[in-house]
């Protein structure tokens, strides 16, 4: 991408730190409504004895694996692939969401994120989305992608919306990187339904600081999809998956997802 930064379009509609949730939710949406390219969560070098090898393989990338990486890497839009576990593949794009008022540390994550996906394709497109007080201009991560881009050059690419970014401005931005075959409408059904009813969820859970009494609550839903992920659930996984949840819950998925993640990490 020349010309530096890109400003992505703002919408009231959009709470800036649902940023994760959004870069998320298109990721899967796109993933359901195409097989263009082959989505992976990311890696996750899982050595305790209580998993299951099924588990730790399911959990891991043989791209990472055969480098020997044992750190993590789970960027929020996923990692794409031109092809299944089945097939030689390459690592094509990676999208990654950073959301952070004007200080903290939320871009030390990117540089590991990045340079380990670099190890697996030098030439892979590393696209990030940047929201918050710190995305906006001379902000810290503003600073930050500046920087990062003049160092790197055109195979990473950043954009950058104080307020956040829309469902459809993401997809524009993910169809680019990716030259996708497909339209928005295409993806919409894979969407949130209720995206107001997720928000609403979420600053309720941060205003009370207690996303695990959120969970809890969840819990005595039997209707909600979580419940009954959990009880499909070992008991000996519960305790880590719990803290699992929460953070997720944090992060602001809404609870179908994360019953989806849950199953997909300890089943």
């Amino acid at each position: 991408m020349a010309g530096g930064i890109q400003i992505g379009n703002t919408a009231t509609s959009t709470n800036s730190e649902l940023l994760d949730n959004v870069v998320f939710e298109v990721s899967r949406a796109i993933s359901s409504a195409t097989l263009q390219f082959y989505m992976e969560f990311g890696h996750k070098n899982l050595i305790s004895e209580r998993y299951t090898q099924s588990v730790k393989e399911q959990a891991s990338l043989p791209e990472f694996d055969e480098l020997g990486i044992q750190l993590g890497c789970m960027p929020n839009g996923g990692m794409w692939f031109n092809g299944s576990r089945a097939k030689t593949r390459k690592l094509v794009a990676v999208f990654e969401a950073s959301y952070q008022q004007d200080g903290g540390n939320a871009i030390e994550r990117w540089a590991t994120n990045y340079l380990l996906c670099k190890a697996v394709n030098p030439d892979v497109k590393y696209i990030t989305f940047m929201s918050g007080d710190g995305a906006k201009d001379g902000g810290v991560l503003n600073t930050y992608a500046n920087t990062m881009k003049n160092i790197l050059g055109d195979n990473i690419e950043f954009y950058c919306a104080k307020d956040g970014f829309t469902h459809e401005k993401v997809f524009s931005i993910m169809k680019t990187a990716m030259g996708l075959n497909i339209e928005f409408d295409a993806i919409k059904r894979y969407l949130p339904a209720q995206l107001v009813d997720i928000k609403t969820q979420l600053n309720n859970a941060k205003s009370s600081a207690n996303a695990e009494t959120m969970l809890d609550e969840w819990l005595k839903d039997k209707t909600n999809p979580i419940t009954g992920a959990w009880f499909k659930l070992k008991p000996i996984d519960r305790p880590e998956a719990k803290l699992v949840a929460v953070e997720y819950i944090i992060e602001g998925l809404e609870a179908e997802l994360i019953a989806d993640e849950l199953l997909d990490l300890y089943l």
